[in-house]
């Protein structure tokens, strides 16, 4: 796979899920992310059949490193996600811009377990990092990860500054995990495995600093 080429597709991915999820958004928050990372999958699963193959974009599976995934993200994540948690208490903020309407645990599972972390990490880690690597490994970790953390600015971009900066640093320290991860096992299921765990301890985090 050509590096521009690589680069060029990913940008397609993601401007044509962006579109989706922004018409979809304007008749419901829920449905407009289900939207989005629909798309980033749809698409970028066609993509992967005619550019390279799914392997080479990291569709196979890995359950060594999935399972050492899932240890360190905890280990990571949950420190930082209850920092953000309590800086949100301590702001009072009443919701943040992810509770779209207080999911309920099936929806909650449905799009931050399982939809979103899959339709984001098949695009960062699968349709941008497998390019990248013509670059050399730490720009192909790098640089995903900081784009990964650039795009949680918008919708997290009202929220009081000792917020915003918590989410951010926590994203990008996602994304170079997921990054490492998705290099050293040549597949995205560590990668997937690890965005889960951070949101999953997001939301244990709130329900602790709540009570």
């Amino acid at each position: 796979m050509n590096l521009w080429v690589g680069v060029l597709l990913w940008f397609a991915v993601f401007m044509g899920g962006s579109i989706a999820g922004g018409l979809c958004t304007s008749r419901n928050a829920k449905i407009g992310a289900g939207c989005t990372s629909s798309f980033f999958i749809i698409l970028s699963l066609v993509f992967f059949q005619f550019t390279g193959g799914f392997a080479y974009y990291g569709l196979k599976i890995d359950i060594f490193y999935t399972m050492i995934s899932l240890f360190t993200a905890f280990l990571i994540s949950f420190p930082l996600l209850l920092l953000a948690s309590r800086i949100a208490e301590e702001e009072n903020m009443q919701n943040t811009p992810l509770d779209f309407g207080n999911l309920n645990i099936l929806e909650f599972s449905f799009l931050f377990l399982f939809l979103a972390p899959l339709g984001e990490e098949i695009l960062f880690r699968g349709d941008l990092e497998s390019p990248l690597l013509e670059l050399g490994i730490l720009a192909a970790i790098i640089i995903p990860a900081l784009l990964f953390s650039i795009v949680h600015l918008l919708p997290f971009r009202n929220t009081p500054h000792k917020f915003l900066v918590t989410i951010i640093i926590s994203a990008f320290i996602l994304g170079l995990f997921a990054g490492y991860f998705r290099f050293i096992s040549g597949s995205l299921l560590p990668a997937y495995a690890t965005h889960t765990v951070f949101n999953l301890n997001g939301k244990i985090a709130e329900k602790l600093t709540c009570t």
